[in-house]
């Protein structure tokens, strides 16, 4: 079993963390582009993201809000550099799955990550092969291109510009919570809590009911 010094001086940050950490840290507005699969029409819409680093600099955490393929939106994600396999990973889960996306990647130029995993089709069921590319245009602004492979044909399925507004902070770990979101979560609590107290009232009043009218219908002394 590996000493503990093993584990230290092979899992300690490396130039690539501190390259992951100046290039993503930040406040970002988003604009993305998602393609239908049926029509492949494609829609637009705005969000915005935050990149911070977790861990002690060993990985950037990230997380991100607005609408996809016509749905309100979030996902959060994990980037770093694995020092032992000497390679890029990334983990995603979001609003629209309930499954954990693993990812490799590799640098494949300067300004440019190829990513690499499998993901799980929502409508099938089945595994399918993901790729990501992100591409840096200057210091405080990178684009996201996903593709999906399905019967050996490379589709893309959203772009997403991100442009930088903020260097962020401070940082912490903690969902994206907007006024709007706050509203909406305040609003569905609210009405969930009528509905029960109505359906509670219904069935209290459906039970009083036929109590009194299992009184009234009591025949009485004179009818005896």
């Amino acid at each position: 079993f590996p000493s503990h010094d093993n584990y230290t001086t092979t899992n300690l940050p490396a130039k690539q963390h501190f390259d992951l950490i100046s290039t993503f840290v930040g406040e970002w507005t988003t604009t993305t582009t998602s393609f239908n699969g049926e029509t492949n029409q494609p829609t637009t819409s705005t969000g915005q993201a935050r990149f911070f680093p977790a861990m002690n600099g060993r990985f950037i955490c990230g997380d991100l809000e607005g609408t996809l393929f016509g749905k309100p939106f979030k996902g959060m994600g994990l980037w770093g550099f694995n020092t032992n396999q000497k390679r890029f990973e990334s983990t995603w889960v979001d609003t629209q799955n309930t499954g954990i996306s693993t990812f490799s990647g590799e640098k494949t130029n300067d300004n440019t990550f190829t990513w690499t995993g499998t993901v799980t089709n929502p409508a099938t069921g089945n595994a399918e092969q993901g790729k990501g590319v992100t591409t840096f245009n200057g210091a405080n602004s990178f684009t996201y291109a996903f593709y999906v492979t399905i019967n050996g044909q490379e589709t893309k399925a959203y772009e997403t510009t991100y442009n930088r507004v903020s260097a962020g902070g401070p940082f912490a770990i903690r969902p994206v919570d907007t006024q709007a979101t706050r509203n909406a979560n305040a609003n569905a609590f609210y009405s969930n809590n009528n509905e029960s107290n109505n359906d509670s009232n219904t069935n209290n009043n459906t039970t009083n009911t036929t109590r009194t009218t299992g009184v009234n219908e009591q025949p009485s002394q004179n009818e005896q």
